[in-house]
């Protein structure tokens, strides 16, 4: 299925992690993710999520790696949507499973439940977690999806992973608004990421000068990072994707929603609606005027 798997035993978290989430809660680093806070407690102890919980199994299916549009549009944005991808990978071995062996019971999440993903997955030993705070994998870099299998019967678990990102800085240097307050810190409420695709509010004064031409999402962590760019070679810069990404906006500019829901049919973009997606587009063409690129 070319997924890499790992196992765990089912469980609270450790402590220090425990005490990591509530932390960033209290801080406000949540930002409008409200439903974090709500279901903190069964987040904490997947037990609570899934009361017949004996063992874990972290999946992660690699995804690849971005193209040059990556700088002002997450790679993921032009894959088919990871979460239906999955799923349908999952869906018949799950059901052979459940065909040989009755009596197992399970619940699967891919993103979507109050499930710590990238912990389960570093307990697994599919890997550990970085400064960015994605999970980074020996085999495929953090270009990975992520998914979890809770089963009601009792696996060998396997060792957790550990980090080796020694004392790099890249992917904090990297990160153009500073939302890697400290290494393993994330502060979402600046995060690209956070502020293209899950905030759900009209975008602030503030907002709109830190997404400087972002669309959908940022890789830009990820791309400089080490265990991404096994090559060596120096990644490429935005100036260098200048160009592409200047025809690539004019042709967004000038989508309607029908257009819109057509190009991106079947991807992540469609769940931000055409109404975000528009209002993103136009920010990134004045920044872009701004800039002198669209001459």
């Amino acid at each position: 299925m070319g997924f890499c798997a790992g196992f765990a035993e089912a469980g609270a978290v450790d402590k220090n992690i425990s005490d990591f989430c509530c932390h960033w809660i209290d801080k406000g680093y949540h930002g409008g993710m409200n439903w974090m806070p709500l279901t903190l407690s069964l987040r904490l102890d997947i037990r609570k999520f899934y009361p017949e919980a004996r063992t874990v199994v972290a999946l992660a299916y690699p995804c690849g790696k971005p193209g040059k549009l990556a700088p002002f549009m997450a790679g993921y944005a032009w894959l088919p949507d990871y979460h239906l991808v999955i799923r349908e990978k999952l869906r018949n071995f799950l059901h052979k499973l459940k065909e040989n062996y009755p009596e197992i019971r399970f619940r699967v999440t891919v993103d979507t439940a109050p499930v710590l993903e990238k912990y389960w997955a570093m307990k697994a030993g599919l890997g550990w977690i970085g400064k960015n705070t994605l999970l980074i994998t020996p085999a495929h870099g953090s270009w990975v999806f992520l998914a979890i299998i809770i089963f009601n019967v009792f696996l060998e678990p396997d060792r957790p992973g550990h980090s080796s990102c020694t004392d790099c800085q890249e992917c904090i240097r990297a990160c153009p608004t500073r939302a890697i307050v400290q290494p393993y810190v994330l502060d979402a409420r600046r995060c690209l990421a956070y502020i293209t695709v899950e905030n759900t509010r009209e975008l602030t004064a503030e907002e709109k000068l830190l997404l400087k031409g972002t669309l959908f999402g940022c890789d830009r962590c990820q791309i400089v990072c080490p265990f991404n760019n096994t090559s060596g070679k120096k990644p490429f810069s935005e100036n260098e994707t200048v160009k592409e990404n200047v025809v690539l906006l004019k042709k967004l500019m000038k989508l309607d929603e029908i257009g819109f829901k057509s190009m991106f049919q079947g991807t992540p973009v469609v769940r931000i609606g055409f109404k975000k997606f528009k209002e993103q587009t136009e920010i990134a063409w004045n920044y872009f005027q701004q800039k002198g690129w669209l001459q």
